[in-house]
């Protein structure tokens, strides 16, 4: 993401309307973005990983994985009158939803995380929020939550720009966003990123925070618009666009506003502006699509009431709003006293889990980039945990007596698995784990496409032994077969793939099967039959090359600097391979 950042120039006011964005100089010292170029053009620059900062936040442990705050349930007892519109209370599945809200965070955005908008955040079991006025800068942001059985996890994650960031569900969500695709306006008060949404759809998220007073600062607030209006995608079947932040303005609904005094011509002028770029970019207001004639206010300050805040979806999709309220309160001392929520029904094919369903993740500590300073600390840190007897104990010695070959190499085997669970245990104890889910899934996935091909080919089998079998039977069975995209399209197999030149002559295979219904049957089982061996051959490549090759080298290259005494490289290696499979975890079977 190429963004521009900026400090802040002397002391900045809690109050928006202290705020002068017009005579701001980091506005106008803040750069274009510049045009996305080829790799070639780019020059000799490595890719910048992604490396977020880390926070823990420790809710207290009442019985959930996520447990909020009493006080947070206390103060908002869920009662109707807390809310403008509907009480958008927090669903029990969320696999067809989406929940959406907007908070203007006016600054010291780290503070109020940690104090209570994380503990709301997860409270309300939202998926994304969108934070105006935020000042968290342009680096991600991992917040690690503390989950019942004292293990830590990535619970809520932000992706920021120079004045708005977005936080989201880290486990539901961040394995679905194309980080490639995220971009910033100019100034760094919008942001836009997209996500995968389901198996076959898009969701764009857009959020914002205009400049204060746009009828004064009418070049930024259009260059704003603009911006915005070029990062909307054309309305598609399967696409979900939503714009959600601070727009600093509100159109010309009386509903929108409850003041003693006359709004400015100036003023009325940039709403009137807003809602026509509102009509014309097709955008419609997710509390007005349900509640048309409800008062409503997110801001007010001097007697005067109005909605600048909103949650704004494309009108071809407002039919899946089908919840949305504004929580008259706030986390945090600020004039925008108002927070819209909104819950928006999935499609049938944008269902997209909370949790992944028959894939184990992946988790990991990382240690390679770990100094000797945090190495001497991890030292003590296990010496501590072996005293609390909070790490497993060292399996007792063997005796001096022994020298059955068999037995020995077991209690070697045995002291090695107990010294990995000891440093493992150690090392998750005090720097965390990391889930590798994106690296999880595309390996589940692939592994379950190869068996439900394997599965549709012994039941084919099945068929030609016990039955004789029509041409169009074997035409229908072969058609009906679910073939790996590998297969299907053998160029997107990485070079050097073993079962590359195996998946080339499937399908050739494939493309070279009889075409006239009238050959002899004897020719089209022959075909199906020979299709099978192929099949058979490439399918026990992959897993001989995914169970043994692999295995054979780590074990290899651990054992070789074990027995060489490199304990830094062996720690760094060990540790950040994937937890090996534990039968009894917290007392109960995985």
């Amino acid at each position: 993401m190429d963004t521009s950042s900026f400090g802040h120039t002397g002391l900045p006011s809690t109050d928006d309307s202290a705020n002068s964005e017009c005579s701001d100089t980091r506005l106008q010292a803040t750069q274009p973005l510049r045009a996305m170029a080829h790799r070639s053009q780019r020059g000799p620059h490595r890719r910048k990983p992604w490396r977020p900062v880390k926070y823990r936040l420790t809710p207290p442990q009442l019985g959930t994985d996520w447990s909020p705050t009493d006080a947070i349930r206390t103060r908002e007892a869920r009662q109707y009158e807390s809310y403008l519109g509907d009480p958008v209370p927090p669903p029990t599945v969320r696999d067809k939803i989406l929940r959406v809200a907007t908070i203007n965070i006016n600054k010291n955005t780290k503070t109020k995380l940690h104090a209570e908008l994380g503990d709301w955040f997860i409270a309300h079991k939202l998926d994304f929020a969108i934070l105006a006025d935020a000042d968290l800068g342009t680096q991600p942001h991992q917040i690690w939550c503390t989950q019942t059985n004292g293990s830590l996890r990535p619970g809520i994650a932000t992706l920021s720009t120079g004045r708005v960031a977005i936080l989201y569900d880290y486990q539901r969500w961040h394995a679905r966003l194309r980080v490639t695709a995220t971009s910033s306006s100019p100034s760094g008060r919008s942001i836009a990123i997209q996500l995968r949404l389901g198996h076959r759809g898009k969701l764009t998220l857009l959020g914002t925070y205009c400049p204060v007073s746009p009828h004064t600062c009418r070049t930024e607030t259009q260059q704003e618009w603009d911006w915005l209006t070029e990062q909307t995608p054309p309305p598609e079947p399967r696409t979900l666009v939503l714009l959600a932040g601070d727009f600093n303005t509100y159109g010309t609904n009386p509903l929108d506003r409850s003041s003693p005094a006359q709004r400015s011509r100036a003023s009325t002028a940039k709403g009137k502006a807003f809602e026509t770029w509102q009509q014309l970019h097709n955008w419609t207001s997710t509390f007005r699509h349900l509640h048309p004639q409800l008062p409503r206010y997110t801001y007010a300050r001097a007697g005067t009431a109005v909605a600048l805040d909103d949650i704004l979806v494309q009108t071809n999709a407002a039919h899946r709003v089908t919840a949305s309220g504004i929580w008259i309160g706030s986390l945090h001392s600020s004039d925008h006293i108002g927070i819209p929520i909104v819950e928006i029904a999935l499609d049938i094919h944008w269902t997209s889990r909370s949790q992944l369903k028959g894939v184990r993740p992946i988790r990991v500590v990382n240690t390679r980039k770990s100094t000797a300073t945090e190495l001497a600390q991890f030292t003590l840190h296990t010496t501590h945990l072996m005293q609390a007897l909070q790490l497993p104990p060292l399996i007792p010695p063997l005796p001096t007596s022994e020298d059955n070959p068999s037995v020995i190499s077991h209690w070697l085997e045995t002291a090695m698995h107990n010294l990995y669970a000891i440093l493992y245990g150690s090392a998750k104890n005090l720097w965390g784990e990391t889930s590798q889910t994106q690296r999880a899934i595309n390996r589940a996935t692939a592994i379950k496409r190869s068996n439900r091909c394997m599965t549709q080919w012994r039941y084919i089998l099945r068929l030609l032994a016990d039955r004789e079998l029509s041409i169009p039977d074997i035409i229908s069975l072969a058609d009906s077969i679910q073939w790996p995209k590998w297969v299907r399209d053998p160029t997107k197999l990485p070079k050097g793939t073993p079962h590359a030149a195996g998946a080339l002559t499937l399908h050739h295979w494939w493309t070279q099967r009889p075409t006239d219904a009238t050959t002899p049957l004897g020719q089209w089982r022959m075909w199906l039959i020979t299709g099978w061996t192929h099949w058979h051959n490439v399918y026990k490549c992959r897993r001989r090359w995914r169970t043994t090759a692999q295995g054979i080298f780590a074990q290899r290259y651990r054992t070789e600097l074990f027995m060489g005494k490199h304990t830094r490289q062996f720690l760094q290696n060990a540790l950040g391979r994937p937890t090996p499979p534990n039968p009894q975890h917290n007392g109960r079977p995985t």
